[in-house]
Order: structure tokens, then C-alpha cells, then sequence
């Protein structure tokens, strides 16, 4: 089968400059002859540039030129690689003249010149190239996009059978680059054609080695034998062709053990052809390929078939004849079978997909299976790798498309149980249709012949129980019981497994009537040492980590405090505190004794020294369960206390008290007072509450009662000179007010728009910016007296409650009679003073 030009522009190097030509471009590897001898071969042999024909004689000599070899030398290369010396003469001229002397150099190269220079070794390096509008599809790569395409292109079968499987062997070609094998050793049933290289190998009476090129023509050029021809041939009848012809040279050539001159035959180099794949495949259309690439290949470079594409039913086309192959086999053993070696020329198809099933659940490959006519539910389970372990092996769910024919209303799906213990037993078969989903479902998860052992046992967990053992068999299984288990009370949970109901058992296992062990138990071994009561001991005070802890018998003071870390700064370490209960008294009745530490714990406090120890040295006493112990701090021993100032002091910040009684106006001059002596409010907080302080009077009578004692955690604010009073609560705009002298309650509350309906006028209250409040008072119900305003002063009316019933005519009869009562005793009084 002849190849397919591709007659594409090229540019040749020839010396320094690229020339162009249209040339038939030759299949030859790079930097290796396409007929160069391996033994006897010049070293002299020319390595020219790749080219091709079309060019003109001036360019070929050019070439020819930088061999460097005179022309005899070239005609005795050509012809030592069986090429007729009187090709090259056109090129060369006739023996002994200068090239120049030759035919013009305008006249173009024929074509048997240059197959000629192909064969003879003095053209090498030729690369195949395809149109640049036609790129090689040879890598099998999918062009940008075009797999994120396909993949969302899926068919309507494949979302029905479930969108959440693959399709079975949708990876397999497109995984990874594939290129096809071009180095595989080629069979004896290789069939030769144009631009295979062939090794041909002479020894004994004659030693010559031979690299002969298949030409255009089909024929391989042999020194003193001439032409063979090879194109059509499987290399095992070249090689017989090719002995006969050498016996007509030499004599006593063959391949027994007798010949005198022995033969070998070899392929190299193998050629490229061109390919054809159709089709639902990624990849469609003309690829180049090796001689040696199958169709498996082919499936490679085409990137395989697509979700809609048959994996069962690729169709490989060669003229009149074609060959169907399945892909199954390839994907699951990894023996493909049926796998023919490609041709120039072939066409592989990829019809449309045949029936389709899906199958899921405990399989080791759920998918999306294609299914030939006549197979059934044991070859899809083959296919998908065979079931797991926790596989239900008595039935598998098969839900099914009826035919059209035997549709009804409501009744075009039904579900069957597919018999799946007698179809793998070989008993019976289930066929599968196109459509189907199977589902192989789980076993169930209750677990027969099991017992669980928990508790004071050397191994809790299950273990199996047998018809016949006894509690203490059953724990001899796990190990046997603990030294401190309680085996006269031993619990045993017992499930009927008929009725689901539990009973409970206590057992004596030293009793004789102790029941058997039964299927489904649960037994529960007590440790005595849990069952007693917990007894624990608290420590208090100056330890690193008070707390309660767990007593032991002779437990005393020195042992509960090393474990509770031992002693913090300030701690007395000679003595500590022990409160606890009297015991054989009914009502609620403590003591509270005092203990020494002994020295080697006592010693460890930093503040032992500082501590007399007792005169007589007394033994500790040991602690009883339930005992709290207090670790007191040493007589005389205050910790730093410290407050922190913030606000328009010179210096803000935390300050140490230099003694207990160190007062607010001491602290300020040490932080240099406040920044501006217009400034006279501070604000006393000790934790969330604001303590009142009036500063301008505690600085006119330092250690007076205006001036307090600070405390450790005290924060002292000062707040900026105020210029304004806030008014809100229950007023018609909450407002700022610009202080001045003489400012009144009523000045801010007129400036607010007045009080609402609803504002209690009587329980108005004003805070000052020190933390002190006032709140206004009223005399006789008549005459209310409103507290002064400073600046920085904040003014709130609260609401009243709402009225129920409307008029309060109670109120309003107490307010008449005291006013009533008042007008009297004025009255009396003018009337006595008259």
C-alpha cells in the first residue's frame, strides 16, 4: 500500500544560508545514514543537512561539496552500498572531471538522483513534517478545552444510569501522553515497506555488515547482487528471498551450521504510515504513526472513545476488509487479544455505544458497563472486579426499563431480584438489557455467635461464644477476671433475639447454680476498688494548686501540700490549719486543729526562714477523709498593692501603694499632679463601682475624710476640663448644654424642649463628673429644690410608670388635704402672732 504525499514548502540549510524547496518529505531518523554500512564504511561518509527532492543540481552539489569526499570516493561509497555508480554521474559528471564541469545548475534533481543519495548514505537526517495548517495529532494530546468539553457533553444514557458513575475504561487512554511504540521488536510477520531499514550480516569467508533502505520502488540495493525486492514481504520471506540471491554471489552462504558463509536479516530503523481514526473517539482524523503501532495504539493517539463512544465494537477497516475488536479484554487482564498491527492506509472506527448498565454498591469498580448481546449479571460483576467481601451474595436488585412493547400506564419501570447465589453458582443465568442499574447491597450488620466482656477483665471486648459455656469460661476468654474483681455480683444483659426484649442477671460465679453463657450477651465485670466510696481531702490558702485530692490512709499536712505543688510567696510553712467534721454527733459539729509541717517540706517555702518554728517539735497529724486544710500567711506579710491612674495626670500609669494607708492626694503629687489647676474633678472606680470623691476638698484637707485611703486594684480617672452639661432621659431633645455660672436644671431643661407627657419631673438626678450624684427634692408636695449644676454634669429624667385607671383621685385628695392642713397652720400661726 503506497503512502500519501505531503507535498508542504520547506526551507533547507545548505552551508550558512536556508534555501527553499517543495519537497517529498522522507521518513529517515535524524543524524543516522538511511544506508550506511556498519562495518567497512568510510569514515569519510558525508553528514549533510536534511533536505528533500525539488531542489536544483546547483544546491545538491552544494551539499555534496561538504562531505569533502572527491567524486571517485563517492562512487565507491555508492557503490559499496549497492547503488549503480551511474546515477550520480548527472551530479558528479563523468570520472575525473571538476563538478563544475557538470550539467547546469539550474536543472532541478530527478527523483531517482535522489533516491540514489538516499540510499547510497549521502543524505541523512531527513525529518518527516506535516502542514503547519494541519499539526501532527501523533502525541494524542486533546487541543485546549476539548476534555472539559467532552466531559460535559455526556449522553442522556449515561446521566440516567447515574450521573455519579464513570463510564468503564474512560481513563484508561486518556490518563497520561501517550505516543505509539515505535521500539518494539517487530515479528517475523512484519510486513516491509518504503523506509524500513534493514541490518543485513555476513560472517565467515565473508565479514560485511549491510544497512539497506526499502525504497520508493520496494526494493533494497545489495553490492554485486543488485536489487531486491522487499515491499510486501514479512521479514521471514525477505530473509529467504534474500538467501537466494546471495547464493548467486557467494558461495556457500546459508543459515545451518554447515554454510561457510553465514547471513543474518534484522530490522532497524521501521517507517512511519499514516492512519485514519472515525468515529466517536476525542481525537478524530489523520495521524502518523509507527509501522509497528496496533490498534490499541490508534486508541491512544485518538485519546479513546467518548462517553458516547463503544468501547466493545471498535471496527478496524482495511480496504474490503474489516475486523471488529473489544477493548474489554486490553482493560481488564490486560491481554488484548485481538490487537492487529496497523497498515498504511487503515481506518479505525468507533460506532456509537452499544447497550449500556450501570451496577453499584459493594463492587470493587461501580461504573457504567457496555454489555454485549446474550452476556448477563456474571460478566458484569467480571467486569467490575468482582464483588467485596461484605457483598449480599443471595440476590442482587435489578431495576429495569421495560420494553416498549410491554409497557403499561405506570409500569415502565419494574424491580427484579436477580438470583445472584445460583447465577455465580453456574446453576442459572440473568441477561441483562440496556437500561438496567444493579445494585449489590451490603450484608446485614448484626454480627451471630458474639459475647461482649467489659469491665475488671485482663481484655474487654467481643468474643465469640459457643452452645455450652459457662460466664467463667467466657471470661477466661478475655484474659480471666482482675485480682480486685467482685465476682459474686456480676452483671449479665441478656437480649431474647426473638422479641428484642433485655433482661438483667446478677450471678455468683462461685455459685453452682450459675447460668450458661448465651448468644448476645453483655457482661459486666465490678472492680472492687471502684465500688468503694471515694474519700478526698481539700487544701486551701497559699499553695500553688488548692483543690480537693484524693486520700490515702496516713495522709498528713506535709504530703497534701507537696502534692499540691507546695507553698507561694508569702505562705506560712510551720504550721497549717485542719478543719473537720466530729465524728458520733448527730447534728452538724467541726473543729478546727493546727498541725506543724515537717522541716524537710517547710524548708522548701522561700519564707521559711523569716518563720520562727515551733519550740517543741511535734509530730504532723494525720489527715481523716473529708478534711479541709488552710495554708495561712505569715504574720505581717501583705502583698504590693498597686492602682493604676488614667487621664490629665502628668504622669498615667500603674503605681505601687508605699504603705496600707496611703491616700488619693499622696498618689496624685507623686504622678505630679493634674495638668492643669482648673482641673478639679477625679473619679474614684474600685471594681464596677464608681466611689464619690471631691477632689478640691481632699486637696484643701489631705488625710481628711474627703480624702480616701486607696485599695489594691483602684483606678483613679480624670477627665478633661467639661465645658458643656448633658441633659436626656425624658425630654423632648437630648441635649449638650454650654455651662456658665449659675446655671440651673431649668436653664438645660428648657434648652431640651421641655420634659414629655410622661417624664417623672420629681426624681430628676444630676451626676458630677467626680462620680458623687444629687437628685431633686421636694417640700410639703408644693416647693421642689433642684441639686446645683457644674460643668461636666449630666441631668437624667426618667419616666414614669404608666397610670392604670386614668385619674389617680387618691393622690389628688392627699395632695388637697395637705395643702389644706398647711393654709390652717399658717392661719393659726398669723392669728397667735397678732
Amino acid at each position: 500500500m503506497t503512502s500519501i504525499p505531503l507535498r508542504v514548502p520547506v526551507r533547507l540549510l545548505v552551508g550558512a544560508s536556508w534555501i527553499p524547496a517543495t519537497a517529498l518529505v522522507l521518513a529517515v531518523a535524524a543524524g543516522a545514514s538511511s544506508a550506511t554500512p556498519l562495518r567497512g564504511a568510510s569514515a569519510g561518509a558525508p553528514q549533510l543537512p536534511a533536505q528533500a527532492a525539488g531542489m536544483t543540481m546547483g544546491q545538491a552539489r552544494a551539499l555534496v561539496r561538504q562531505s569533502n569526499l572527491s567524486p571517485s570516493a563517492l562512487r565507491r561509497q555508492a557503490l559499496a552500498q549497492g547503488v549503480d555508480p551511474a546515477l550520480l554521474t548527472e551530479l558528479l559528471g563523468s570520472s575525473g572531471a571538476p563538478l563544475s564541469s557538470a550539467l547546469a545548475d539550474n536543472v532541478l534533481v530527478s527523483q531517482e538522483l535522489l533516491d540514489a543519495l538516499v540510499a547510497a548514505g549521502l543524505i541523512v537526517g531527513v525529518q518527516e513534517t506535516r502542514d503547519m495548517a494541519d499539526p501532527p495529532t501523533e502525541t494524542g494530546d486533546l487541543a485546549d478545552g476539548a476534555e472539559e468539553e467532552a466531559t460535559e457533553r455526556v449522553s442522556a444514557a449515561v446521566a440516567e444510569l447515574g450521573a455519579d458513575l464513570e463510564i468503564f475504561g474512560s481513563r484508561v487512554f486518556r490518563s497520561a501522553r501517550r505516543d505509539p511504540v515505535r521500539t518494539t521488536p517487530p515479528g517475523d510477520t512484519y510486513v516491509l515497506g518504503p523506509g524500513d531499514r534493514i541490518f543485513l550480516h555476513l560472517t565467515g569467508d565473508v565479514e560485511q555488515a549491510y544497512s539497506l533502505v526499502v525504497t520508493r520502488e520496494g526494493v533494497v540495493y545489495l553490492p554485486r547482487a543488485g536489487q531486491v525486492a522487499a515491499s510486501g514481504l514479512t521479514l521471514a520471506e525477505f530473509e529467504d528471498r534474500m538467501e537466494g540471491r546471495l547464493r548467486t554471489v557467494y558461495s556457500g552462504v546459508g543459515r545451518d551450521a554447515g554454510s561457510t558463509t553465514r547471513f543474518s536479516v534484522s530490522l532497524g530503523r521501521v517507517r512511519s504510515i499514516q492512519i485514519y481514526v472515525s468515529g466517536a473517539v476525542y481525537s478524530p482524523g489523520s495521524h502518523v504513526v509507527s509501522s509497528l503501532a496496533s490498534l490499541v495504539d490508534a486508541m491512544y493517539v485518538a485519546n479513546g472513545p467518548t462517553p458516547d463512544g463503544s468501547y466493545r465494537h471498535v471496527r478496524l477497516v482495511r480496504g474490503d476488509e474489516e475486523l471488529e475488536v473489544d477493548l474489554y479484554p486490553y482493560i481488564t487482564t490486560g491481554r488484548p487479544g485481538a490487537n492487529p498491527t496497523l497498515r498504511e492506509g487503515d481506518v479505525v472506527h468507533v460506532p456509537w455505544v452499544g447497550g449500556q448498565v450501570a451496577i453499584r454498591g459493594m463492587i470493587r469498580n461501580p461504573g457504567i458497563y457496555e454489555m454485549r448481546e446474550g452476556q448477563g449479571i456474571e460478566e458484569l460483576i467480571d467486569f467490575a472486579g468482582g464483588l467485596l467481601p461484605s457483598a449480599r451474595t443471595d440476590f442482587a436488585a435489578v431495576n429495569r426499563i421495560l420494553p416498549p412493547e410491554d409497557r403499561r400506564p405506570m409500569t415502565a419501570r419494574v424491580r427484579l431480584d436477580a438470583p445472584l447465589g445460583r447465577v455465580l453458582a453456574g446453576e442459572e443465568s440473568f441477561l441483562l438489557q440496556a437500561g438496567d442499574r444493579v445494585e449489590i447491597r451490603r450484608v446485614n450488620d448484626f454480627v451471630r455467635r458474639e459475647v461482649l466482656i467489659q469491665g475488671a477483665v485482663a481484655g474487654e471486648g467481643m468474643y465469640e461464644w459457643e452452645p455450652g459455656l459457662t460466664i467463667m469460661d467466657m471470661l477466661d476468654k478475655a484474659g480471666g477476671p482482675n485480682p480486685d474483681a467482685l465476682l459474686s455480683e456480676v452483671l449479665v444483659a441478656r437480649k431474647d433475639l426473638t422479641s428484642g426484649a433485655v433482661s438483667r442477671l446478677r450471678v455468683d460465679l462461685a455459685s453452682e447454680d450459675a447460668p450458661l453463657a448465651e448468644e448476645g450477651d453483655e457482661i459486666t465485670v465490678f472492680s472492687k476498688a471502684i465500688l468503694r466510696s471515694v474519700d478526698s481531702v481539700s487544701v486551701h490558702g497559699l499553695v500553688r494548686v488548692p483543690g480537693p485530692y484524693l486520700f490515702v490512709d496516713g495522709m498528713t499536712a506535709g504530703d497534701l501540700i507537696l502534692q499540691a505543688g507546695g507553698f507561694v510567696r508569702g505562705a506560712n510553712p510551720w504550721m497549717a490549719e485542719i478543719s473537720r467534721r466530729l465524728e458520733g454527733t448527730g447534728d452538724y459539729s467541726s473543729e478546727t486543729v493546727f498541725s506543724p509541717v515537717r522541716p524537710s517540706v517547710a524548708r522548701i517555702s522561700r519564707d521559711a526562714a523569716l518563720v520562727a518554728p515551733p519550740g517543741d517539735t511535734i509530730a504532723e497529724l494525720p489527715l481523716r477523709p473529708g478534711d479541709e486544710l488552710f495554708v495561712r500567711s505569715r504574720i505581717g506579710y501583705d502583698e504590693l498593692a498597686s492602682v493604676v491612674l488614667q487621664g490629665e495626670f502628668h504622669r498615667n500609669g500603674m503605681y505601687v501603694l508605699q504603705s496600707r494607708d496611703e491616700r488619693m492626694t499622696s498618689l496624685v503629687m507623686r504622678a505630679g499632679g493634674l495638668r492643669s489647676p482648673e482641673l478639679n474633678d477625679i473619679e474614684l472606680r474600685r471594681g464596677a463601682v464608681a466611689v464619690a470623691v471631691n477632689y478640691d476638698q481632699a486637696r484643701r484637707a489631705p488625710g481628711s475624710l474627703a480624702d480616701p485611703i486607696l485599695q489594691d486594684g483602684d483606678t483613679l480617672i480624670a477627665p478633661q476640663a467639661p465645658s458643656t452639661v448633658l441633659i436626656e432621659g425624658g425630654v423632648v431633645f437630648p441635649t449638650e448644654v454650654a455651662y456658665a455660672p449659675g446655671l440651673s436644671v431649668g436653664d438645660v431643661l428648657s434648652s431640651a424642649g421641655g420634659a414629655v407627657h410622661n417624664a417623672d419631673r420629681d426624681r430628676l438626678s444630676v451626676s458630677y463628673p467626680d462620680g458623687s450624684r444629687a437628685t431633686t427634692h421636694k417640700s410639703l408636695w408644693l416647693f421642689r429644690s433642684d441639686p446645683p449644676l457644674r460643668a461636666g454634669a449630666r441631668v437624667f429624667v426618667p419616666l414614669r410608670e404608666e397610670e392604670v385607671g386614668g385619674f389617680d383621685w387618691g393622690q389628688a385628695s392627699s395632695v388637697l388635704l395637705a395643702v389644706a392642713s398647711t393654709t390652717a397652720t399658717l392661719i393659726v400661726a398669723f392669728n397667735s402672732g397678732g
